[in-house]
């Protein structure tokens, strides 16, 4: 109960996630234990595109594709991947 009232879950609809999964930047990473994350990898433009990658990670109980129009506008900005 204290989770779910402090770290409460996006109420996005179905659609996103659906657009979201079809993204040809997506990729899936594997731990050790086999657990797949999901990850996007956002590409700067080409004519921009430097020698640097910037790691974005989100914070707890947020949902890192809400972010994605700001992670998209900065790589564009600055030409890192």
């Amino acid at each position: 109960l204290v989770s779910s009232l402090a770290l409460p879950v996006p109420k996005l609809p179905q659609s996103f996630y659906h657009d979201l999964l079809k993204r040809r930047d997506l990729v899936w990473l594997e731990t050790k234990k086999g657990e797949r994350i999901p990850a996007i990898h956002i590409q700067a433009p080409l004519r921009r595109r430097r020698n640097v990658t910037l790691l974005f990670s989100h914070g707890n109980a947020e949902d890192i594709a809400l972010h994605l129009p700001f992670v998209t506008a900065l790589a564009h900005r600055t030409g890192a991947d």
